[in-house]
């Protein structure tokens, strides 16, 4: 699997990407997910292979993992999984979501899902490519609704936090206004700010019809 380090893809928040995806490209469009981890091995692959299945390409970043992360994640051995190395140990967060964002964005992406390893997108209308790619043309971000992930004795034997617990709530932190997670669709004046939680310079809408479980409350 080729190491691709994100000092590769140029200087500056955006730069030229590397990503071949014209064979990848549907004729409706392509929907890309973005992330960055450090340390992730217990959920990596389960939520990669599931982005995976919901987008048309996953571009991530590796922030100095020290476990099997990176080593599982390269196991998956699929050609739309672009792997990055974010060898800096500061937190920049933002910087490194929109560096992956715009190495979609270079290759084509027609909208932008910034995803968590703790965190599990879905949508109730169908595969999340599929619902993005029909919106219609003016809109270009929605927000998410999340449900908190609630560990239960009866929950069964099973590593896989995302598989083994079932029951939610609604109400999370990350369905207020201010906390909940954007997806939108490229243009010249949109940067990702911090955490995931919109644009900047774009007023956040009301929830559109993305869902995400969150394990931020499972200890």
């Amino acid at each position: 699997f080729p190491t691709r380090r994100s000092s590769d893809l140029g200087g500056g928040r955006f730069f030229p990407c590397r990503v071949d995806s014209d064979w990848i490209r549907r004729p409706t469009g392509m929907v890309a997910a973005v992330s960055m981890f450090r340390n992730e091995e217990d959920v990596a692959e389960q939520v990669v292979r599931h982005m995976l299945d919901e987008c048309d390409l996953v571009v991530v970043a590796d922030n100095n993992s020290t476990d099997r992360s990176r080593e599982l994640l390269e196991a998956i051995g699929d050609p739309r999984l672009f792997i990055y190395d974010e060898p800096s140990f500061a937190y920049l967060q933002s910087e490194t979501m929109n560096r992956m964002a715009a190495a979609a964005i270079g290759a084509g992406a027609d909208w932008i899902v910034p995803f968590d390893f703790d965190e599990w997108w879905y949508s109730d209308e169908g595969r999340i490519g599929d619902v993005l790619l029909g919106l219609p043309p003016d809109v270009v971000l929605t927000m998410t609704k999340g449900r908190d992930m609630i560990p239960q004795p009866s929950d069964p034997d099973d590593p896989d936090p995302f598989r083994r617990i079932t029951w939610t709530r609604p109400g999370s932190l990350w369905s207020l206004p201010d906390t909940r997670k954007a997806a939108y669709r490229p243009g010249a004046d949109r940067v990702l700010m911090q955490g995931n939680h919109g644009l900047l310079g774009h007023p956040r809408p009301e929830p559109g019809p993305l869902r995400i479980r969150d394990r931020k409350s499972v200890v």
